[in-house]
């Protein structure tokens, strides 16, 4: 009973944490229509090569985006993922007991 509680609660937490993720996408050539209907339409907007899109729902040959110009559809075909960094490589030296100076290795 124990080993069931624990692997519900490892299996809802690893749930969350996907199901948050945002999944973004971009322009895999250059400008890219982002349009009212599946299939074409009005332009609702245009994204830049640049612009990351977050997917709100897929299709089978197109994907809802959002992003700054505006949400609509833009074919899958068109859009590739962004791959996420594995972490922040952001250091405080402050974080470091540094002992020596660089010409004195001691």
């Amino acid at each position: 009973m124990k080993c069931a509680k624990l692997v519900m609660f490892f299996a809802l937490a690893l749930l969350v944490t996907t199901s948050s993720a945002a999944r973004l996408v971009k322009s895999k050539l250059g400008d890219i229509d982002v349009t009212s209907e599946k299939g074409g339409g009005k332009v609702v907007c245009t994204a830049s090569f640049n612009d990351e899109l977050s997917i709100v729902k897929e299709a089978d040959t197109e994907v809802l985006v959002k992003g700054r110009c505006g949400q609509g559809w833009v074919a899958k075909s068109k859009v590739e993922y962004v791959a996420a960094g594995p972490g922040d490589k952001v250091y405080n030296m402050s974080e470091f007991n540094v002992q020596a100076w660089i010409d004195n290795p001691t």
